[in-house]
């Protein structure tokens, strides 16, 4: 297990509100999405046309003037009052004064004497990469061998024509048996992709359960899940009380749900990115969750003011979760990290 040394501390926040997943949104559609493709343009650090997308999203819908996202928005590109740019920008020749003063100074490209020293400088530092290069380039394939390549990972089939696979740790067998990990994610992150960075940080002790379930309501999914895991445990030496689910994106609201109706079988669950969470009775196990800073479905919730990933009457005392500074909607070394803690304190607790 590991964690970047220079990985920042995460924040903790406390949910307060709630948007029903279904709630329309209160602007126009032309606006909305002009206001989305502002945001991506944003992550993507196009900030010219992010502010032109901005623009036309209050051109399309001048109620967006008062938006919080907006203002937040116009305020960080422009680095000035947000009223006043988004009342500005809705006009055509006066956005440009705006788009134009993100561009930079155009008298840093002509400063002679300091390009050229700069060229022989980059020259050299070029020639000097091109000898380490050469000297290292017979291990350049070793590495970036896929984390996958050398390990053995065992393929199973249920009857109902359902797949997963299994990796059984390397290490020599401690106790009673292995902890297992589960790892539910979604269409953008699952199967291969999503155990690579666990078998990067621990191979020796874990056994990792990755299901190949269809792309289903989580409540559809429910039974396959407890034949897989039933499976399991009878087919490898695995540890009892030492399940732990880790849910990313939608694996985040079958990972919640099960943890929800079978506390007697999940010790803990760890949801990343989760579209949606199922609170935990007061029988089941630890639940961490997690959340990116620049995740969009962070940043659609007014920076986790109205969180449309829980139901408020199931969470009255709100949502508890860790705001990881700088992460994305992906799976990261500290989410890899802490689902590997959880998962080895359960295992230790479960086998005093």
């Amino acid at each position: 297990m590991y964690a970047k040394n220079d990985m920042p501390l995460p924040q903790v926040k406390s949910g307060m509100a709630t948007i029903p997943m279904n709630t329309p949104s209160p602007y126009a559609p032309q606006a909305e999405r002009a206001l989305q493709a502002a945001f991506s343009a944003y992550q993507r650090d196009d900030w010219g046309d992010a502010l032109m997308m901005l623009a036309d999203a209050v051109a399309a819908d001048p109620r967006l003037q008062d938006d919080a996202l907006a203002q937040h928005l116009a305020a960080t590109l422009t680095g000035q009052m947000p009223e006043t740019v988004l009342t500005r920008i809705g006009f055509t020749d006066q956005r440009w004064q705006f788009i134009e003063a993100l561009q930079p100074d155009p008298e840093r490209n002509t400063r002679g004497l300091r390009t050229v020293t700069a060229f022989i400088f980059s020259t050299l530092i070029a020639l000097g990469m091109i000898y380490v290069v050469a000297n290292w380039l017979p291990n350049i394939t070793q590495i970036a061998r896929d984390p996958l390549e050398d390990i053995q990972i065992y393929s199973h089939t249920l009857i109902n024509g359902v797949t997963y696979d299994v990796y059984e740790p390397s290490g020599p067998l401690a106790g009673p048996g292995w902890p297992m990990l589960v790892l539910l994610g979604d269409e953008d992150l699952q199967g291969d992709d999503l155990l690579a960075p666990f078998v990067v940080a621990n191979t020796s002790d874990t056994l990792y359960v990755t299901p190949h379930l269809p792309m289903q309501p989580a409540d559809v999914n429910l039974p396959i899940l407890q034949e897989i895991i039933t499976d399991v445990e009878n087919t490898y030496p695995t540890a009892l009380d030492s399940v732990v689910l880790f849910g990313f994106g939608e694996g985040g609201a079958l990972a919640s749900l099960y943890a929800n109706q079978h506390p007697d079988i999940i010790a803990g669950t760890i949801i990343s990115g989760a579209t949606w969470i199922y609170p935990q009775d007061e029988g089941s196990g630890p639940m961490l969750v997690m959340i990116g800073s620049q995740d969009p479905l962070y940043l659609r919730s007014n920076q986790g003011n109205d969180m449309p990933f829980i139901d408020e009457a199931q969470w009255p005392g709100g949502l508890q979760y860790l705001l990881l500074e700088n992460i994305g909607h992906e799976v990261t070394p500290y989410q890899v990290d802490a689902a590997l803690q959880m998962t080895s304190e359960i295992h230790l607790d479960a086998v005093k």
